[in-house]
């Protein structure tokens, strides 16, 4: 085991040589023996004891309190300090260094022995516990940087979250109005859809279930064509538009051909009647949409609309 290195700090040198002898006899190591304070700086300093042993007079107090302070705070070095016997006043200043210990001389071996490895012992203690704060203080300092950290991560993800939240209703938002849309275009095509049917398809069923009543399989077939129709979309009650409810299917059919600039022989081929048949509905067609005894063209009256076959 390493022996414990002690400074001697004594300005009256006789007193030093025998204080070193006690030491070495006790299997101390003096790594220095100085008598001035400048001396025990520079001893210190190159030699770095475990303990500082200085005699303090009545008449060198002051220096030797303030030697201590240096010690203490520059070395991390403790001292014992040797006195002759001191009043309150004196003692009071001494224990502003707070010394290992103090010894008053005349002093034993087994005192100054005692008071030596009493202030090892607290210096290792003290040496610990401080290397135990300085540890927990590192494990403090280390855990609050984590703990920060963490806060801060939680709140840049706190900071997406709510970004993602609010992009997500942005999108639910337009995602619902773009439903919306869908369900409007989605109405309008099957309005569109129905009335076609109404006005296009159902009038040509309803001509030929007149034309084959009665006749089978033709009247089974129109059925199940008008009842497929019919599922393909919703519609409603068949009605005829406004100007169209006094005509026949017949007449409708026949507005739907001149509408599309078929004229009376094409018209009276694709229905499989007379000219003059086609005439007669032309003229009957042109009465019920108040144009007798007018020159507006039929076709064009057709074709802006005013009336859907």
């Amino acid at each position: 085991m390493d022996r414990a290195r002690i400074l001697i700090v004594e300005g009256d040198r006789c007193l030093a040589a025998d204080l070193e002898d006690r030491l070495t006899a006790m299997e101390y190591e003096v790594c220095g023996n100085v008598a001035s304070e400048k001396e025990a700086l520079t001893a210190a300093e190159r030699t770095r004891p475990d303990l500082a042993v200085m005699d303090v007079g009545i008449r060198r107090i002051e220096a030797g309190v303030s030697l201590a302070r240096i010690l203490d705070k520059r070395f991390a070095i403790p001292v014992i300090y040797l006195t002759a016997p001191m009043d309150d006043m004196t003692i009071g200043r001494v224990k502003q260094t707070a010394p290992m210990a103090c010894l008053a001389k005349p002093f034993s071996p087994d005192d100054l022995k005692a008071a030596i490895e009493v202030s090892l012992f607290r210096k290792t203690r003290d040496l610990i516990q401080k290397k135990s704060l300085e540890r927990l203080e590192e494990k403090m300092i280390y855990r609050s940087r984590k703990l920060y950290a963490e806060i801060l991560e939680r709140k840049k993800i706190e900071t997406r979250l709510k970004r993602a939240v609010e992009e997500l209703e942005n999108a639910n938002r337009a995602l619902a109005a773009m439903v919306d849309t869908r369900e409007i275009e989605i109405q309008a095509i099957r309005e569109t859809i129905r009335s076609r049917l109404e006005q296009r398809v159902l009038p040509y069923i309803s001509a030929l279930e007149e034309e084959v009543a009665g006749r089978e399989p033709e009247t089974t077939t129109i059925g199940l064509l008008k009842g497929a129709v019919m599922k393909t979309v919703p519609i409603k009650k068949y009605s005829i538009p406004p100007f169209q409810d006094s005509l026949s299917p017949r007449e409708l059919k026949i507005v739907d051909l001149i509408k599309e600039g078929k004229s009376t022989k094409q018209i009276s081929r694709y229905m499989n009647i007379s000219p003059g048949t086609v005439s007669a509905y032309r003229n009957k067609i042109r009465k019920k949409l108040g144009l007798i005894n007018t020159k507006t063209n039929l076709r064009s009256f057709l074709a802006i609309g005013r009336v859907s076959a």
